[in-house]
């Protein structure tokens, strides 16, 4: 019997101390979050308390943790103390602070007060009242506290509402001599600035800019013009077996008019943010295809006059004098753009207009008559537009320049009316039963 005491004694001892390992872990789920709070004369911080362990507690063991704030402006005002029974592995609940009949504003104030001075309050877990609890086994399970403290920084909610689908539909606009409306301008535009990667404050940096657009750009060549012989065929002097041309040196100056069809994608990486995200800047990858449909006709100017000629009807395909003829005749052609670089979007909203300017700068095709660069050109474009929001007009329009290319830069501007799609391209919540 002596040599098995030892033994129980063991045994006893590594019961005893197996029972009072067994513990649960009570604590808040992050160590900080920021809380958007939208003015109002009720502010609620909310929080979410995790438990972590091989044991749960039951309702009968009544487990009370209660949330305490340090914020010495907002505790007056505290109305609903955070108190709460962990009863599962994750419970959810707030602190509400609500203003007094008698001082409205006061959360408001308050509230911007802090927001202004870049301030935080801290959310703390009071020693627990319970230490411990007995299982149905007579098993005794600690109770010891895990992450007690987390940080809360508060944001202003935005004062307005962004669109993301819109669809904008008006015309394109001459500035060289008159303004006048010349063509036809549409555009299908996609902006979701906050969808991915979160960072240490909780916010959602990474977004997308995308769109498809219709417009149209005229620009005179002045740096192609080129002097020489025109042949130009007098309609009232055909005969049956000759022909009588009208002999002209000229400036011959091309002017090409783009119709184009673009497609247009940007990784939106957000750099900077003001409070209410009423000012935005990005920095965005670039990518962009266009379909071109180039029409080019001659000006002609500086003319001298040589006479007429008459020639054989047969002469007038001869190399000699089809070059001279066709000259002047109104070329069209369809190619494709691509154009990759870096854009730096830049947003500004209030309640009343948007204004939004993306510099951006590259390497694509160029664009300009009979002289595509198969190693392709460095390109630089302004994007800037000025909607207001109480007409849904926008005035928007580009510069476009093509570095390595002997070409004026390529402006266009438009007037449109915004349609928003947001309620037809965000999925509907259902309906309750």
């Amino acid at each position: 019997m002596k040599t098995l005491a030892p033994l129980v004694l063991l045994i006893s001892l590594f019961t005893t101390f197996t029972s009072f390992s067994q513990s649960i872990k009570i604590g808040f789920k992050e160590r900080q979050e920021v809380i958007k709070y939208e003015p109002s004369d009720t502010l609620k911080i909310p929080y979410t308390i995790t438990l972590s362990g091989n044991y749960f507690p039951d309702v009968d063991h009544k487990i009370l943790v209660t949330i305490i704030s340090d914020s010495e402006k907002l505790n007056p005002y505290l109305e609903k103390k955070g108190e709460i029974f962990i009863k599962q592995s994750i419970t959810k609940g707030e602190l509400i602070f609500h203003a007094k009949n008698d001082e409205t504003g006061i959360i408001k104030n308050l509230t911007q007060s802090i927001i202004d001075k870049d301030e935080f309050l801290n959310l703390e877990i009071k020693p627990l009242t319970t230490t411990k609890f007995i299982l149905e086994k007579k098993d005794t399970v600690e109770i010891k506290l895990g992450q007690n403290k987390k940080t809360i920084s508060l944001r202003k909610k935005k004062l307005t509402s962004n669109s993301h689908y819109n669809f904008y539909l008006g015309a394109n606009f001459d500035l060289k001599e008159t303004l006048k409306a010349n063509s036809f301008y549409s555009e299908l535009e996609v902006f979701l600035p906050g969808q991915f990667f979160k960072n240490k404050d909780g916010n959602l940096w990474g977004g997308i800019r995308a769109g498809i657009y219709k417009t149209e750009i005229e620009t005179t060549f002045k740096d192609e013009a080129r002097d020489g012989i025109v042949l130009t065929i007098k309609e009232d002097a055909v005969e049956n077996d000759s022909i009588t041309l009208e002999k002209q040196f000229a400036t011959i100056t091309p002017r090409t008019t783009f119709s184009n069809i673009g497609l247009y994608a940007q990784l939106l990486f957000r750099t900077y943010s003001s409070p209410n995200e009423q000012f935005q800047v990005f920095m965005a990858p670039h990518a962009e295809i266009i379909q071109r449909t180039e029409t080019t006709n001659f000006e002609i100017s500086d003319v001298i006059n040589l006479g007429n000629i008459t020639i054989p009807r047969d002469s007038i395909i001869s190399r000699e004098y089809r070059p001279s003829l066709a000259r002047t005749r109104e070329r069209t052609r369809k190619f494709y753009n691509t154009y990759f670089g870096i854009g730096f979007p830049t947003k500004y909203k209030s309640n009343q207009i948007e204004v939004f300017i993306n510099p951006v700068i590259g390497y694509g095709d160029s664009a300009i008559l009979n002289s595509r660069n198969d190693s392709g050109n460095m390109f630089g474009i302004i994007q800037f537009y000025l909607i207001d929001d109480i007409l849904k007009l926008k005035l928007s329009g580009e510069v476009r320049k093509y570095f390595n290319a002997n070409q004026n830069p390529l402006l266009t501007i438009n007037l449109s009316k915004r349609f928003n799609l947001d309620t037809w391209m965000e999925p509907k919540k259902a309906k309750p039963d």
